[in-house]
């Protein structure tokens, strides 16, 4: 089952990130490269779900932890590698808040992946969320 997201969704978006920077920085730090980059990073490490829908054919969930969030993306450490370009649903589990993406890297690291995600302002095809696991 696929959901169709309209551009005018990106204004609930921007509200969500928002506070996910809000809440990040209660807790992180901005990162040194700040001067550098178009959005500051801030980190958050938080536990997320990623609903991945490479070919708008077989959706799948992963489940991960942020490292940082910026008004341009998310940082997200996983198990198992996500093919670049692959659109995703972004969820904190905290308060099931998400937004949409696309995966711009995926690089093998200690103990599985980091994955670069850029948060979409156009339309695009998602998978509708699914049923969330249970935090401890």
């Amino acid at each position: 089952m696929h959901v169709q997201l309209r551009t005018t969704d990106w204004t609930d978006c921007e509200s969500v990130i928002g506070a996910w920077i809000e809440q990040a920085r209660t807790d992180g730090r901005e990162d040194d490269y700040a001067g550098k980059r178009q959005f500051p990073r801030v980190t958050w490490q938080v536990p997320v779900t990623l609903d991945v829908d490479p070919d708008g054919r077989r959706p799948t969930t992963v489940f991960g932890k942020s490292r940082d969030v910026s008004l341009g993306g998310i940082g997200v450490q996983v198990r198992q590698r996500i093919a670049t370009m692959s659109l995703v649903r972004i969820t904190a589990d905290s308060d099931g808040t998400s937004v949409t993406g696309r995966v711009m890297h995926c690089t093998g690291g200690l103990g599985g992946y980091l994955v670069g995600i850029e948060f979409l302002r156009e339309t695009a095809q998602m998978p509708a969320p699914q049923a969330r696991r249970k935090s401890a």
